[in-house]
């Protein structure tokens, strides 16, 4: 990340905070660590970064979700052989 054609090092170590972040809250660690992390970041050039990263990584996991959902909707087309196997034996009811 770039800022007049320098290296903003804060921006990249923002960026690695949010990592880091975001491996804390899928790790479920304690909300104290979570809130001291955030009160000690400077808020306003961690906001954008904070939500350009978190949106990414949620609309991968909305389009995982999607899919899922489609999947799961969708009869099945034959029985199983196990299944289809039981219905003949008990004969059907």
């Amino acid at each position: 990340m770039k800022k007049n054609g320098k290296d903003n090092d804060f921006t990249k170590d923002l960026w690695n905070d949010c990592n880091a972040l975001h491996n804390v809250i899928f790790h479920q660690a304690s909300y104290t660590m979570i809130s001291d992390w955030f009160l000690n970041s400077k808020k306003n050039e961690f906001v954008d970064i904070a939500k350009n990263y978190f949106n990414s990584e949620n609309e991968n996991l909305r389009v995982k979700s999607t899919k899922q959902k489609k999947r799961k909707n969708q009869p099945k087309k034959t029985l199983s052989k196990r299944k289809h196997q039981k219905i003949t034996k008990e004969g059907r009811n």
